[in-house]
């Protein structure tokens, strides 16, 4: 996982770290305990972003529409259940986001096996198809009201 910061982008919205965010922190911490991943929602597009008509049509793209920060918590997740306290050395997360998770973590069983249970489980989908551009846009704006502030102009773009 990589994260890019975009300066001076009035569209983008502001970034911030997942693992200093304390509700994220405890929502990556949670997925590491066998929290269930709440649904998250996907609009099914055809290949030039118009409408599709069957989820078999080839070239369907796929775009999350809400629940991305959740999913990007769950690999968070991954990533420190596999690397564990190498992410610290390597500073890709503080020891105070490590310190957070490692009661947890250290519980597991050997990083490759906790991982593979972690990728194991189940995760809903509720996928949005025959869809045109105008009520893709309008879910989107729909279901991220409420979370992090985001101007009109974000919105929009």
């Amino acid at each position: 996982i990589q994260r890019v910061r975009i300066t001076e982008n009035f569209y983008q919205r502001q970034p911030f770290e997942h693992l200093e965010d304390k509700i994220y922190r405890r929502l990556i911490r949670d997925f590491i305990e066998g929290a269930a991943m709440p649904e998250s929602k996907v609009a099914a597009l055809g290949m030039h972003g118009g409408r599709c008509t069957s989820l078999s049509d080839l070239g369907i793209r796929y775009s999350v529409i809400d629940g991305l920060q959740r999913l990007y918590c769950f690999c968070i997740a991954i990533l420190v259940v596999w690397f564990r306290e190498k992410l610290v050395q390597d500073r890709c997360i503080t020891q105070v986001a490590w310190e957070y998770m490692k009661e947890v973590v250290e519980k597991l069983p050997d990083p490759k096996a906790a991982v593979e249970d972690l990728l194991k489980r189940k995760t809903r989908y509720e996928i949005f198809w025959n869809i045109g551009l105008e009520e893709l846009l309008h879910y989107m704006v729909t279901f991220n009201t409420g979370q992090r502030s985001m101007s009109v102009q974000v919105q929009l773009e």
